[in-house]
């Protein structure tokens, strides 16, 4: 579906889902979090590759599982909640 996407500032992009008729939950009741109503993930900038790297180690050594650094310079996670999270380097979008 459509995705509703903002831009807070030069670093910062806040993705949003529009609700759907019968919105997905799962047997708990909690929302599908592929296709929940809501936000979608969080999206920041950060200047330099090597600052995604940083960070990658960080969290790896938080125990947050991550693919590590993808091109165009992006990494994806997981909080605990279970919201997408993506730390992207700004020159490469």
């Amino acid at each position: 579906g459509e995705k509703l996407r903002f831009r807070l500032g030069p670093y910062t992009r806040l993705v949003l889902r529009p609700p759907r008729p019968g919105g997905a939950f799962d047997r708990e009741g909690e929302r599908d979090h592929g296709r929940r109503i809501g936000l979608d993930h969080l999206s920041l900038g950060v200047r330099t590759r090597a600052e995604l790297e940083r960070i990658v180690t960080v969290l790896r050594g938080s125990g947050v599982r991550t693919d590590g650094v993808r091109e165009p310079g992006v990494v994806n996670f997981r909080d605990p909640d279970g919201i997408g999270w993506e730390l992207y380097e700004e020159s490469g979008h």
